[in-house]
């Protein structure tokens, strides 16, 4: 059999690639390819069998395994095999059981060169044998089920894998909101209002979308109980059918949505939707194992007319060849480089073929497609260029599946047919008459069973940029747009408050999804029209300033072009003084919009079910201006900022109004306020700012909003006043934010004369006082800053001064500190006979013997032997060789008589005990006279110490 070792993972390498027929073995890695069936066939072709790779691969010791078919059935089976986990030559592949396949010659995979029957009876007679794979059905990734059956799906609800179905109870109406919008593998139930929109299609998917089923939106409503319900499409088949679901009246868990019949779909797990957080079987078979469920919706759209190419995926195409219904491709000769120019420039159903010229057309997509458009293919221009002969090529979308995936095209060197560009892998494109481009006038099966069957072919490029798509809205309505202002996916509307005036600037600006708001000031660009959009650019409209701009309360204003139509309409919108949240701009009129989610801007944070029908379903939404002059669009850019400074406060000078700031040279002091209660005027720009603020003021309540630049307004009017004075101010605190010094000064003032001429005063008296210290805690501040330039490098140089000496010092002091430290382990550790050598050889240290005496028979005989290795390093000279030769002899000598006492204490009781028990009386006289010998009684344990022979 076959000389790999790898059990079919696909890693082995061996042999020159050849045909089914080689006459030799060879094997190419396959473990990064994408494929999900196995075909094993004898080289003749009469005995083969199909398997799924789930089928194929796990461990399994004479398990059945699923055929989907064979050489002896066209219907799936069960046959026994062998794939174990240390043998070699698993596994083993056959069409019935494993044991009479071995006998019949009916093997027909085996691995690690074994021979015997399981060769010798196929392979000699049957021209070898070979392995396929293939990518047979279309793969979904895990949260990509979007994509299903040509996409456009809307995610509005979710459950996570668990043991619970949907918290909902509103029997699939839409009417309930819960938990945080996410993903479709999101950790946490959750759902979006979807009643309001438009749709009548359900998509019902787990969350690694291997099951799912696509059903009408009246054959999921309605009330029945066990009746069959037609299912458009699922993961079990790709045609219409029946299943049997389940929506009663008054029961909570309802609906029950399932692949096939109810009661068969709990066992095998093909339960796709329930409610009422239901637990048990429904849910325990399908959600812990397929990463929960969802919900999508959409609004199927009709089949597209033939000639109506352009308008795939959000248009924008340009139509640059075609060929028309007949039996040869394209006449061109230039691989889709497009420098081919040939015929009278017509449309997509033209009767004679054409191209034109487009080679220096900026573009990056291109769109081959039929003239029926039933066939088509979406690939960059990157994909489609370039050297390659059977490779696979990145796709963006097909008509035969949604999602990004490759296919096998050619476009060789020297091939003047080529390119050959398909739906599917080139070889059964040509027998299914899925190939939508080749040239060179070339016919046979590769046109014959296309052209005329679809009504000829073209091809159309694109720039993305100039498209719209979820995430460039900017492409609306001829484009030119410039985002302003972005409000993510959630449950309320814009930060801002400047009732679109574009005055309010936060955040950090970035896109049209970004994760969080963000606005920048448009107050002073030059444009005239608005658009306002949802990010995936499904609802939009486009009105004229004037028609944004202005008071009006539920009143009709002007739509140029929107979502819902191209031509003028007008809606009912609001833009009051009063409500903070206007204006309330919107495709419908406002009551009506507010269920449907067709609001399209607010303001002040503002939620409920404005923002919950619209913003998490919609991917947020954003507000673009722009010039609009005689159909070309221009994008609006900012006013020239003025060349004066804002002011950030006035003081009294001799030479009139000064702006305060930072003083050029040294830490001047500026005047102080002076209080002479006459207030003069020493600009005439402030006594303007001081006329409008009064024109502002109401008689008893002083409610203007003043706007300037500085902080100290709040700590001079607040912290200044007491009694009468702060309970007046605290009414008008958010008229006093913002104010300046001087406007403080005058706020008093107008307190003064609408209440008492000594409130005045002392407030007067109380704000000139708190300016004159914060004059002061700046001044404190100016020379702080100066010192400081000074002193901290002054104070980083005499850190690593200090730094450095005391390196040097511990450096010096060091091996001093370290000798001292071994000579104290040294006297502290030291055998007794070590004691008795120093004694020896210095007369003083007598004294210490009886206490060393003491401490070392407390000592553990490891304890010395632990300590020789830090002696040796630290010791040198004759004294340190001394010292290791009597410790090892005083650890030998510690370990002796740490045997004795243990053999005295432990064994030998121990020892008597066992012989007492386990021994007959004719063993013990044996045992006696054999202790005797030794100096030990015959029961009573020794008489004196151990002899050497039974210690060793």
């Amino acid at each position: 059999w076959h000389p790999a070792k790898d059990q079919l993972r696909g890693t082995a390498k061996y042999g020159k690639k050849g045909g089914p027929h080689s006459s030799h073995a060879w094997s190419i890695p396959f473990a990064g390819s994408k494929f999900d069936e196995f075909l094993f066939a004898t080289g003749d072709g009469k005995k083969w069998l199909i398997a799924k790779k789930a089928s194929v691969l796990g461990w399994y010791s004479n398990g059945q395994r699923e055929i989907l078919k064979s050489s002896t059935s066209a219907k799936p089976y069960k046959a026994r095999w062998y794939r174990r986990h240390r043998n070699r030559e698993d596994p083993w592949i056959s069409i019935v059981d494993h044991g009479p396949a071995v006998k019949s010659g009916g093997i027909l995979y085996g691995e690690n060169n074994v021979g015997l029957a399981h060769a010798s009876t196929i392979l000699p007679m049957h021209m070898g044998a070979n392995v396929y794979i293939r990518q047979k059905g279309k793969t979904y990734t895990p949260g990509n089920c979007k994509n299903i059956d040509g996409g456009d799906w809307l995610l509005v609800r979710h459950v996570p894998a668990g043991n619970r179905w949907h918290p909902a109870k509103d029997r699939l109406a839409g009417r309930v909101a819960y938990g945080i919008p996410g993903t479709e593998l999101s950790s946490a139930a959750w759902s979006v209002r979807f009643a309001q929109e438009d749709f009548d299609e359900f998509l019902f998917a787990t969350g690694d979308c291997e099951k799912w089923l696509v059903a009408k939106k009246n054959q999921v409503y309605g009330t029945y109980a066990n009746a069959p319900r037609w299912v458009q499409k699922s993961s079990a088949r790709n045609s219409r059918y029946r299943a049997r679901w389940y929506n009663r009246n008054n029961v909570r868990e309802d609906p029950w949505i399932s692949i096939g019949d109810h009661f068969p779909s709990i066992k095998s797990g093909n339960i796709v939707y329930g409610e009422g957080s239901y637990g048990r079987f429904h849910a325990t078979t399908v959600l812990p194992k397929h990463k929960g469920a969802n919900v999508f919706i959409r609004k199927s759209k009709p089949a597209p007319k033939p000639g109506t190419a352009a308008q795939l995926d959000g248009g924008g195409w340009r139509l640059v060849r075609h060929v028309p219904a007949g039996r040869t491709w394209h006449p061109a000769k230039d691989q889709l480089r497009g420098t081919s120019e040939y015929g009278t420039p017509g449309n997509e159903l033209s009767s004679t073929a054409f191209s034109v010229s487009f080679h220096r057309t900026p573009f990056d997509q291109f769109l081959f497609a039929t003239g029926d458009v039933k066939q088509w293919v979406i690939a960059s221009k990157a994909s489609v260029m370039g050297w390659y002969s059977n490779v696979p090529r990145q796709v963006k979308k097909t008509s035969e599946f949604s999602g990004r995936h490759t296919v096998k095209w050619y476009r060789r060197h020297r091939n003047k047919e080529d390119p050959w560009i398909s739906t599917v892998d080139h070889g059964a494109a040509v027998r299914t008459g899925k190939i939508v481009y080749g040239e060179n006038n070339a016919g046979g099966v590769h046109a014959s069973r296309v052209l005329p069957v679809h009504m000829g072919a073209n091809v159309f490029v694109r720039n993305i940029k100039d498209s719209v798509y979820p995430g460039n809205c900017a492409a609306l309505e001829g484009g030119g747009w410039q985002l302003v202002r972005h409000v993510p996916a959630g449950t309320r509307w814009h930060p801002a408050t400047d009732r679109l005036l574009g005055t309010h600037a936060y955040g950090k600006a970035g896109n049209e999804l970004s994760r969080h708001s963000w606005s920048i000031r448009f107050d002073k660009a030059t444009f005239d029209e608005f658009l306002f959009s949802t990010g995936d650019c499904r609802k939009w409209l486009v009105a004229t300033k004037q028609s944004v701009l202005g008071w009006y309360s539920n009143a009709p204003r002007t739509i140029k072009a929107s979502s819902l139509s191209a031509t003028p309409t007008k809606a009912r919108w609001y833009r009051r003084k009063s409500q903070k949240e206007d204006p309330w701009i919107s495709l419908t009129d406002h009551a009506s919009a507010i269920k449907q989610g067709n609001i399209l801007y607010g303001e002040a944070f503002f939620g409920h079910s404005h923002a919950k029908n619209i913003l998490p379903i919609h991917q947020g939404a954003n507000v673009f201006i722009r010039v609009n002059k005689g159909g070309q669009s221009v994008v609006a850019g900012e006013a020239k900022k003025a060349a004066t400074k804002e002011k950030i406060g006035i003081w009294h000078t001799k030479g009139g109004a000064k702006p305060r700031g930072k003083a050029k040279k040294g830490c001047a002091k500026p005047k102080p306020l002076r209080k002479d209660g006459t207030f003069r005027m020493m600009s005439k720009g402030f006594a303007n700012s001081i006329n409008i603020m009064i024109n502002n003021f109401a008689p008893k309540f002083a409610r203007a909003v003043i706007q300037a630049q500085a902080g100290t307004a709040r700590r001079a009017a607040l912290l200044a006043t007491k009694s009468e004075i702060r309970q007046i101010m605290s009414d008008h605190y958010n008229n006093l934010s913002q104010l300046t010094a001087r406007k403080a000064l005058f706020y008093c003032r107008y307190i003064g004369g609408t209440n008492s001429a000594k409130l005045a005063n002392k407030c007067q008296a109380n704000a000139i006082a708190i300016m004159d210290r914060v004059q002061k805690t700046d001044m404190a501040k100016c020379w702080v800053a100066k010192a400081a330039k000074v002193a901290i490098p002054k104070a980083k140089a005499a850190a690593r001064k200090a730094a450095l000496i005391a390196r040097k010092r511990l450096i010096r002091n060091l091996r001093p500190a370290l000798k001292a430290l071994a000579w104290k382990i040294f006297y502290k550790g030291f055998a007794k006979e070590q004691a008795a050598w120093d004694a020896k050889q210095t007369k003083g240290l007598t004294a210490l013997r009886e206490k060393k005496r003491r401490f070392i028979k407390q000592m553990h005989a490891s304890t010395l032997i632990k300590m020789k290795a830090a002696i040796k390093g630290v010791l040198n000279g004759n004294r340190m060789k001394d010292s290791v030769r009597r410790m090892k002899v005083a650890a030998r000598k510690a370990a002796r008589s740490t045997a004795k006492v243990l053999i005295d204490k432990e064994l030998g009781p121990k020892f008597n005990a066992a012989a007492k028990k386990a021994y007959p009386i004719a063993v013990r006289a044996a045992l006696a006279k054999r202790l005797a010998a030794m100096k030990m009684t015959a029961w009573g344990g020794p008489t004196e110490t151990v002899t050497p022979r039974l210690r060793r």
